[in-house]
């Protein structure tokens, strides 16, 4: 398994647990995250940091936005 692989495994436990820590810094590994998994994140980012939480949003909208267009 690539190390990207493994970080991805590690990001999708650590959502499904809630650990809001585990999460972000596993998010950063992965090269890139789908728009689902960047939602979930957000998820987790409104429960345990608020204060980034509008930042955050604000980028999974112009992702998913980008997303639509083509």
């Amino acid at each position: 398994m690539t190390a990207q692989g493994h970080s991805r495994t590690i990001f999708h436990r650590a959502i499904e647990r809630g650990n809001y820590l585990v999460a972000v810094t596993t998010a950063r590994d992965v090269r890139r995250l789908d728009l689902a998994e960047a939602l979930e994140l957000l998820n987790l980012i409104a429960l345990h940091e608020l204060r980034l939480y509008d930042r955050a949003a604000h980028r999974w909208l112009v992702r998913c936005s980008r997303r639509d267009r083509r």
